[in-house]
């Protein structure tokens, strides 16, 4: 099977080109490298250089495809709300070509990544249907492309699954609280927080979000949620990664960012319904990290 993994040099995406590898998949990892690390890239993938902005770009893309896993994207909320027509044309008019792609190729399943940005807050765990009202140019823009590619499959059969990734942390990361908090931890810096601490994430670790994007194939045609359904504040945090690490962090406050969720955890009962799932725990998660950084 070939499978080709836009933003393949990413956090994410160079995790589950690892995986497929591993499966003896053919791996092609295209990428601009303006996020991503060539450094990531397994040696046994395809490595095409090119932007999903650019359509042409693509047709460099020579082999057979049969499934596109699409997590190419530009994910700041807070630099979302600062460079709008940057994010639009990245994660709208660039998922759009890929979709376009899927069609003129006659690809079989694109395998979306979007996010948890796509609800509005909510004291309970967020469920798949309920109505989506993203807060955030970056939510409005995962929900637009959730939208085409379920149009896309309607007009022209290109099967699709959808996951709705919440806080994905781990290795590689390159942005999120608790890979700030692990950089200021390295570097003997303050922590910036914006907010008070209280806002309450689900955060999951990268080896179970990848375990779960392999499963694709259980839900066809669905949106799922991807976290664990257990809340964890930014204070908790702070405060594990100080007992396990014995560091006393200085932290900056700054006003909360505008348009930012305060409350957002997954409901899971949907996921664990068609698979078996025990997610890691938040401690154990950012203990394996931390030893991954060399700090523990």
């Amino acid at each position: 099977m070939t499978i080709l993994i836009t933003g393949g040099a990413g956090f994410i995406g160079s995790h589950l080109a690892d995986e497929l590898v591993k499966r003896r998949a053919k791996v092609i990892v295209f990428d601009n490298l303006s996020n991503g690390q060539k450094d990531n890239i397994n040696t046994n993938a395809i490595f095409i250089k090119g932007d999903i902005r650019n359509y042409k770009s693509l047709e460099k893309i020579k082999e057979k495809i049969d499934i596109i896993f699409h997590l190419a994207a530009l994910t700041d909320v807070r630099e979302s709300i600062e460079k709008p027509n940057l994010y639009f044309q990245n994660n709208v008019v660039g998922s759009f070509n890929i979709l376009e792609f899927c069609r003129r190729h006659d690809i079989e399943k694109i395998v979306f990544t979007s996010s948890a940005a796509v609800y509005a807050e909510s004291l309970s765990p967020l469920k798949e249907d309920e109505t989506p009202k993203p807060s955030s140019p970056y939510g409005i823009q995962k929900l637009i492309v959730e939208n085409l590619i379920k149009n896309y499959n309607e007009t022209y059969g290109i099967s699709f699954t959808i996951f709705r990734l919440f806080n994905v942390y781990g290795p590689r990361a390159r942005k999120g609280v608790i890979k700030n908090l692990i950089d200021c931890l390295k570097n003997n810096k303050p922590f910036h927080l914006y907010g008070n601490g209280n806002q309450v994430r689900d955060f999951i670790y990268i080896r179970d979000a990848i375990k779960i994007l392999l499963m694709h194939h259980k839900f066809k045609n669905e949106i799922v949620n991807v976290g664990t359904g257990k809340p964890t504040s930014i204070n908790q945090l702070i405060n594990y990664v100080q007992d396990m690490t014995k560091i006393k962090l200085k932290i900056i406050y700054h006003p909360s960012i505008k348009g930012e969720i305060k409350k957002s955890v997954a409901d899971i009962s949907k996921l664990k319904k068609k698979i078996k799932f025990k997610p890691i725990d938040i401690k154990s998660g950012i203990e394996f990290y931390l030893k991954e950084e060399k700090i523990l």
